[in-house]
């Protein structure tokens, strides 16, 4: 009896022990998990600080062409022009050098004010965000052959000035990637706002996604596209979600931002996996 009485107290000793290693454990894995979601937080505030500051630099460099650029080509045109005007008895040689003159200096103008709006279009600013979608997708549709149709909320002004940029920098984005790696000739936008949520989806009929690209691991790797990961890191600003998917009919973004809660709206949310 006492040498099972003396082996019980091993053993209860013995539990005890590897009860306060498990317990000391478990504390280091806690403050383990802390200090990472402390650095997961801090990198998503830093990332959204440069997001920010791209964004504010975009709209600088775009004011200063239009500004000082636009400016010095709009004169250096007028000029051109009355130099022709003054000038009826050129030959036909200089009278054609200096057309292809003006011409070249008119579409020099044009091309700084596209590059100046599509790095900040002022009217993202003074009219909002549907004004400047709509904006785009012409443009896009015209450089590009890609038709847009666009479905946009009318309250979207509403949104604060950062998640209005925050959106049209991730319509932008789709649509790059539409026209580079589709294939398809349309394109469609659904942007509305549910009252909890905003829900932005992007859509083309093209030739989907690649198989290696398909299931887990393919997913994965498809997230960590350039293109993509920018959209997430605008989309993990607001705490948003993001999701694509697709067959060989087409692919689909969908983005889904959370707003002040109104328990009433949040049903206008379009289920994303039936539309993959």
């Amino acid at each position: 009896m006492v040498v099972a009485a003396e082996l019980s107290e091993d053993r209860r000793l013995r539990l005890e022990s590897k009860n306060e290693e498990l317990v000391q454990t478990n504390q280091q894995l806690r403050s383990e998990i802390t200090k990472r979601v402390a650095a997961e937080e801090s990198l998503q505030h830093l990332s959204g600080k440069l997001l920010q500051a791209q964004d504010d630099e975009r709209r600088r460099f775009a004011r200063e062409l239009h500004d000082s650029v636009g400016q010095l080509l709009t004169g250096a045109a007028l000029s051109v022009s009355a130099v022709r005007r003054q000038t009826r008895s050129l030959r036909a040689k200089e009278s054609r050098l200096l057309a292809e003159c003006a011409d070249s200096v008119r579409q020099s103008l044009r091309e700084v004010r596209t590059i100046a709006y599509l790095l900040h279009p002022p009217m993202l600013d003074e009219t909002g965000l549907a004004d400047a979608l709509r904006w785009y997708a012409r443009g896009f549709a015209e450089r590009s052959g890609v038709q847009v149709d666009l479905d946009i909320s009318s309250d979207l002004d509403q949104l604060p000035q950062d998640l209005r940029t925050a959106l049209f920098r991730i319509v932008q984005e789709a649509l790059t990637n539409v026209h580079r790696h589709s294939g398809s000739k349309t394109a469609e936008i659904r942007l509305h706002s549910c009252g909890t949520h905003i829900q932005l989806q992007v859509r083309d009929h093209g030739k989907g996604l690649p198989p290696d690209l398909m299931g887990k691991n393919g997913h994965e790797r498809l997230m960590q596209g350039v293109g993509i990961r920018g959209m997430q890191e605008r989309v993990a600003q607001f705490k948003g979600e993001i999701r694509i998917g697709g067959d060989g009919h087409g692919t689909l973004l969908d983005v889904i931002f959370p707003l002040p809660e109104n328990p009433t709206a949040s049903e206008c949310l379009t289920n994303v996996g039936d539309n993959y």
